[in-house]
């Protein structure tokens, strides 16, 4: 499933079990279930926006129908300008190592 709301007031932190930071989702009104296909796919455009790979981010909305609409789709799912969303590729090339 996928929480269909994910804004800074729907997604909190507490102290899990463990000690560790656990993830808390409120307002359960909106989930959807994916498909096994568009789950992959879906989860590469996360990648691709992660890392900010461009032409990995054209590739994966092609398959979801979205083409170049990419810069779109990328903005609308981070809540961010598109823009904002290349400024990650620094952080993804130290995560990925590239």
């Amino acid at each position: 499933f996928v929480h269909c709301d994910p804004h800074p007031a729907n997604v909190m932190l507490r102290r899990g079990k463990d000690g560790g930071p656990a993830v808390v989702l409120v307002d359960h009104g909106l989930y959807k279930s994916l498909a096994p296909d568009f789950r992959g796919t879906y989860c590469d455009f996360w990648l691709s926006i992660v890392t900010a790979d461009v032409p990995f981010m054209k590739k994966t909305c092609e398959k979801l129908n979205a083409g170049e609409m990419f810069p779109l789709l990328a903005a609308m799912v981070t809540a961010r300008p598109f823009d904002e969303v290349l400024d990650r590729r620094a952080a993804g090339a130290m995560i990925f190592g590239g």
